[in-house]
């Protein structure tokens, strides 16, 4: 097997530039859908359908383990308990020991700066909340419907809620999936609607939050200054609700598609963004669902992409975060420090992309790196014009984030032997001393 035919062309151009790429790892989800059991390591746990992720101020992870009707905690050590549900599809338990409780297909989970954990139970059409391990109702009467409004939120009718949020004043936010609404529950436990008029559609910008068209509202987050971020799923965007009660689209032109990267985010695509965070800083993150990708937008309003290649897969574990493969990233949040948490649905993991001391650059100079000899059909050498010998890993992979050869060595000059890749794009990737160059490479057979 050799790399090249007798006429290869292959040239790796790496153009001037520099930026910060987050490690990638899996948490917690060995990728078989099941439940295996608590108490052990979360990363050799397993989990069916991870729909939703939270972070608390300590640093523990809370997983909606939407097909275990379970909650599972990750704590800080990286060991997995079940917190809530006993795995029975249902609805009891209220007033007693969570883990003995039923609930049934959780989408969502919250956590509050007092330790208090909020489920949206789905299936059972009400709020849960798990405060001392002991589960309460907080909202829905466990009958699908609308209602309630202005009254005890315990007594109104919520539909599907597929996620639950709260603010640093201790109110709850929930997206009442199907009633094409969000609702707000009070410090004194009065439930109101706060976006949507309860119609499945879009309009409303720059209006009345109230008075706005959603369609079918999923993931929803609330920064410092108690603004509301909508994951608007089937209208591809990202609405905000400032805390006087307007409404803008924050992100998407309401079009499915990936595009749109580094520029204003109310000129890109999304497709079907289920889940979203904000950071302190302001940074909103979207679990852009069927692009495969977690995008951020900035301050500034600029998006990028800072999770997964565009490809459903997966790979990438220990590598930039960029250069992953997700499989319908649901869920995503963020902790104090900058580290985001992903809840990759069908790889049923939780993925974390590090932000650390450790963190890589992707260094790119404006010079060439040699590969040679052309032509070959041997080997291919890959010269890094390092001044200096050292440990460097060179890798090859493919669109689909796939490493299809690698090779260390001790050297500026590292030569792959014996394998063979069909013409195509891949991207060249060598690391050296914690940095990182990385360029598209071009294999092209002249026959």
């Amino acid at each position: 097997m050799h790399l090249y035919s007798p006429s290869v062309t292959a040239v790796l151009l790496l153009f001037a530039s520099a930026i910060s790429a987050q490690t990638i790892t899996t948490i917690a989800g060995n990728g078989t859908p099941a439940f295996n059991g608590d108490g052990i390591t979360a990363s050799v746990a397993s989990l069916n359908g991870p729909f939703a992720v939270a972070v608390d101020n300590a640093g523990n992870v809370y997983i909606a383990d939407r097909l275990n009707n379970r909650i599972r905690k990750v704590d800080i050590s990286g060991i997995i308990t079940t917190i809530a549900g006993n795995g029975i599809s249902g609805y009891s338990g209220d007033g007693g020991p969570a883990t003995n409780a039923q609930i049934s297909a959780p989408t969502g989970v919250a956590v509050d700066n007092a330790g208090n954990v909020f489920i949206a139970d789905r299936n059972n059409h009400c709020i849960r909340k798990i405060h001392n391990d002991t589960i309460t109702n907080v909202a829905g009467n466990g009958t699908a419907g609308f209602g309630g409004d202005a009254g005890s939120a315990t007594a109104a009718l919520l539909d599907a809620p597929r996620s639950v949020a709260t603010d640093n004043a201790g109110n709850i936010y929930i997206a009442d999936q199907s009633n094409n609404r969000v609702r707000k529950i009070n410090t004194s436990g009065i439930i109101t609607t706060v976006a949507g008029n309860g119609t499945a559609g879009f309009s409303g910008d720059d209006g009345p939050a109230t008075d706005a068209r959603l369609y079918n509202p999923a993931g929803i987050a609330v920064n410092v200054l108690g603004d509301i971020y909508i994951a608007d799923v089937d209208n591809q965007r990202i609405r905000k609700v400032t805390s006087t009660g307007k409404i803008n689209t924050y992100a998407g032109t309401g079009t499915s598609s990936a595009a749109g990267d580094n520029g204003p985010a109310t000129a890109a695509g999304l497709s079907e963004p289920i889940g979203v965070a904000v950071d302190q800083s302001g940074k909103v993150f979207i679990a852009d669902g069927w692009n495969f990708k977690i995008r951020m937008v900035n301050a500034s309003g600029t998006i990028t992409s800072i999770a997964g290649i565009g490809t459903a897969g997966f790979s990438g574990d220990g590598g930039p975060a960029t250069y992953a493969n997700l499989n319908n990233p649901y869920g995503v949040a963020v902790d104090s420090i900058g580290n985001i948490y992903i809840a990759d649905y069908t790889n049923n993991r939780i993925r974390k992309s590090d932000y650390s001391t450790s963190v890589q650059t992707i260094y790119t100079q404006p010079e060439y790196i040699t590969i040679y000899p052309v032509p070959t059909n041997t080997a291919i050498t890959i010269d890094s014009h390092l001044q200096n010998k050292c440990n460097i890993t060179v890798a090859i992979i493919d669109i689909n984030g796939r490493t299809v050869e690698e090779i260390s060595v001790e050297s500026n000059v590292a030569t792959i032997v014996n394998i063979e890749i069909p013409d195509g794009i891949y991207m060249a990737m060598m690391r050296s001393e914690g940095k990182v160059w990385q360029q598209k490479l071009t294999i092209s057979h002249n026959k």
